[in-house]
């Protein structure tokens, strides 16, 4: 009899994860046909295209979020269709955070992203609003770090300018009860405490990888360091490295 409840228990865990990769498959081929629609738009430069991209973009993040905070297996899903649409999926190793961007339109370094976190067992997914003039940041990496109570990721984030002007940095976030936290300004630098740092260079100056972004950031978890590439005014980056290191509730510039 305990042989029989343990293959039912076993039968019907199968059953119900089979459904929610069957679930997640079916949103993924509905946003798949929204993502492409939306890069039809972001490929016209004619500003007479302007509200069909907007609408675009609009129904594509809508029903991006709507998968991402109403299924919570969408945060260890594979989106391997969306990923050869071209939209970036950066996952922390522990699987309890990640970042989705895609290019909104409206400019090389315009981009749209949503934030979708694990807090206990509750999966919750928000949409990082478009501010008017600001850069728009895609993230290729999400290192998780534990400290003080709190679940901190650092986000490595890409912007392109132009053929030379190329910009990396990082951006911490934090998760604890009340929720997420992207303004978190525990970065010590010379002159003032911030939630980012980052750096403009010339692209042309480092070797590059193809179809892959420019790692220069590292971080070791072991000691808690983020090193940076040291960049000339003229954006040529240099062999000299500056690091950052975790120290009791602040990353602090560490003299070598």
């Amino acid at each position: 009899m305990k042989k029989l409840i343990a293959g039912l228990a076993l039968f019907y865990c199968n059953a119900a994860f089979s459904q929610t990769i069957i679930t997640t498959a079916a949103a993924e081929k509905k946003l798949v046909v929204a993502f492409k629609a939306l890069n039809h738009w972001v490929s016209f430069k004619d500003a007479s295209n302007k509200d069909s991209l907007q609408e675009a973009n609009r129904y594509f993040r809508e029903s991006l979020l709507a998968v991402t905070s109403t299924d919570p297996a969408s945060l260890t899903y594979d989106f391997k269709a969306l990923e050869q649409e071209g939209l970036k999926i950066a996952s922390s190793e522990d699987k309890t955070f990640r970042i989705y961007s895609w290019p909104s339109g409206g400019g090389t370094a315009r981009f749209g992203n949503i934030y979708q976190y694990k807090i206990g067992n509750k999966v919750t997914a928000v949409l990082k609003e478009d501010v008017a003039g600001a850069p728009g940041y895609w993230y290729s990496e999400v290192y998780p770090k534990k400290a003080g109570g709190k679940n901190y990721y650092i986000g490595i984030s890409n912007a392109t300018y132009s053929e030379h002007d190329t910009y990396q940095g990082i951006r911490i976030f934090a998760t604890d009860r009340n929720g997420l936290n992207d303004t978190l300004s525990i970065i010590k630098t010379d002159k003032q405490l911030s939630p980012e740092l980052g750096f403009t260079y010339d692209i042309n100056t480092v070797a590059k990888k193809r179809g892959k972004p420019v790692d220069l950031i590292e971080y070791d978890d072991e000691t808690g360091t983020l090193t940076f590439p040291d960049v000339a005014e003229d954006g040529t980056v240099k062999n000299k490295k500056l690091k950052y290191r975790f120290v009791g509730r602040y990353f602090v510039n560490v003299k070598e």
